[in-house]
């Protein structure tokens, strides 16, 4: 498992500040093979070298470069639209500041996402002058964000209202449900979402 490598790694004495290289990357049908080589910063030397089978993957984005990271976790906003139920948020009144609004969910949106998530990704691309209107959809998104979006908005005397609804990543075997199996390996800006993860030892 993935834990177990991480805890060989962190248990390791190294000399110096260490990068995790990604070497390799082979996609096989759903799965996803990519080698981890840890080598020392600003050196070319190979320390240890792991390959990481990527079980049912999900999503991923993965460059092949040096990362100053590498982390296992099972709670990421990346994992959130997988996990949560999702909402589509209305607005049933006008916004007074428009631009001190946004000011304010774009904060919190990069408090809740630390920049994982683009700030506007979750909302309306068909109206996007909706605070003005104050009537329609404003966003869709997993709940902690839309909850989020919802106060800020509330506490500004903005009426909302919001319904539940379905997100084809939690489209399983023909039915929707939440995922709460999946996980994420998340490097400096590379990330793959899957089901498991297992770790082997190459050097």
């Amino acid at each position: 498992m993935v834990q177990s490598m991480l805890l060989e790694i962190n248990s390791t004495t190294f000399e110096d500040d260490i990068e995790y290289k990604i070497s390799q990357c082979v996609r096989t049908n759903n799965n996803i093979s990519i080698i981890i080589d840890i080598v020392y910063t600003l050196e070319y030397e190979v320390i240890q070298s792991w390959e990481i089978t990527c079980i049912e993957v999900e999503e991923h984005e993965i460059k092949l470069s040096n990362n100053q990271r590498m982390f296992f976790t099972e709670d990421h906003v990346l994992l959130w639209e997988y996990q949560h139920q999702n909402f589509d948020l209305y607005l049933t009144s006008k916004a007074i500041n428009t631009n001190e609004i946004l000011g304010h969910l774009y904060k919190r949106h990069e408090e809740l996402t630390e920049s994982w998530v683009p700030f506007g990704s979750y909302f309306n691309k068909h109206n996007q002058n909706i605070l003005d209107i104050g009537q329609g959809l404003l966003a869709t998104g997993p709940s902690p964000i839309i909850l989020a979006y919802e106060n800020i908005l509330n506490c500004n005397s903005i009426k909302t209202s919001k319904i539940p609804c379905n997100n084809m990543k939690q489209w399983n075997d023909g039915k929707f449900e939440i995922l709460d199996n999946i996980k994420a390996l998340i490097f400096d800006e590379s990330y793959l979402i899957a089901k498991n993860f297992i770790a082997k030892k190459l050097k």
